[in-house]
């Protein structure tokens, strides 16, 4: 898909960029219904109505890894994408409405300016001391 870039590390799928200029139609999925944290967007040009609803389950879920969202608001961060092996494998310049899901792989984020940035993982996060 065009504006859509994919980062891979040994044929696994670890990183998703969408520039802030791709165009869907209805609501596209970026990831496989597998993956623990789901990204979509919804494009339409008439008013519509999702009724209310809950995502419920049946069995409490193991989250097997994190994934990590990014939405730059404002501003431009440059992230680097790292190997298990220490090796860089990319690096990506996102402006302001781009957004990035890195997807359980080593990373680093360099803020290229006065920037606002929305960040989402999965919780609970117990950072290490």
């Amino acid at each position: 898909m065009k504006n859509v870039e994919k980062i891979y590390e040994s044929k696994k799928l670890v990183g998703l960029v969408i520039r802030h200029n791709v165009n869907v139609s209805d609501r596209t999925f970026f990831t496989e219904a597998q993956n623990p944290l789901q990204l979509a967007i919804h494009n339409t040009t008439l008013k519509k109505e999702l009724t209310a609803h809950i995502h419920q389950i049946d069995t409490p879920l193991a989250i097997p890894e994190i994934h990590e969202f990014l939405y730059v608001q404002k501003g431009g961060i440059k992230v680097t994408f790292i190997s298990k092996k220490g090796k860089q494998i990319a690096k990506k310049i996102l402006k302001k409405n781009d957004i990035v899901l890195i997807m359980n792989i080593s990373h680093k984020v360099d803020f290229l300016a006065k920037s606002q940035v929305v960040e989402v993982k999965q919780g609970p996060y117990l950072q290490k001391k």
